[in-house]
């Protein structure tokens, strides 16, 4: 599954990116600070990987890169209320084109995988108020101006939740 994603991003003209699992700071308040840290830039475990591919973006707008569309597959660490926190397969993008270019690798991800694709409204810290989309396995929307010079589309959707749907719609289908 995780290659099927590699490679429908990569068919859609996104480019993989690779970020720090460890982090400076995180979204959520609850993410799991190293007691030790090696350095202050790396000591909180990721809940998200949006911060980390804005930065990758923001790398590549000052070397004068265009047309930016970059993905990331890889672990996040949910906050389990023990000393471990869950490790979760997340896929995150971003892309210029604002809330149009997020929506499309959302649906081009579904297609691909014959899952599909239901929205609602949502909310995100780091997207434009009102334009945001929410699905059961994550989000999608336009990035908020002040994060990233330009107009961005961001999305992050929870792989193993992923997994779930189409497990669950291969139970529903009838067999031939």
């Amino acid at each position: 599954l995780r290659r099927t994603i590699e490679d429908v991003l990569v068919g859609a003209g996104y480019s993989e990116a690779y970020t720090w699992s460890l982090v400076a700071s995180d979204p959520d308040e609850r993410a799991l600070r190293l007691p030790e840290p090696m350095a202050a830039e790396q000591a909180v475990l990721r809940t998200t990987l949006v911060d980390g591919l804005v930065e990758a973006a923001r790398v590549n707008l000052d070397a004068g890169n265009q047309s930016i569309a970059l993905f990331e597959l890889a672990h996040v660490y949910r906050p389990s209320g023990e000393q471990l926190p869950h490790e979760r397969w997340r896929v995150g993008g971003i892309a210029e084109g604002g809330y149009a270019a997020a929506r499309a690798a959302v649906e081009v991800l579904h297609s691909a995988l014959k899952i599909e694709l239901v929205a609602s409204r949502a909310e995100q810290p780091a997207l434009h108020p009102g334009k945001a989309a929410a699905c059961f396995a994550g989000w999608w929307g336009e990035l908020h101006p002040t994060l990233l010079e330009g107009t961005f589309g961001a999305f992050e959707l929870d792989v193993d939740r992923v997994v779930t749907i189409g497990s669950l719609l291969a139970e529903a289908l009838p067999s031939t």
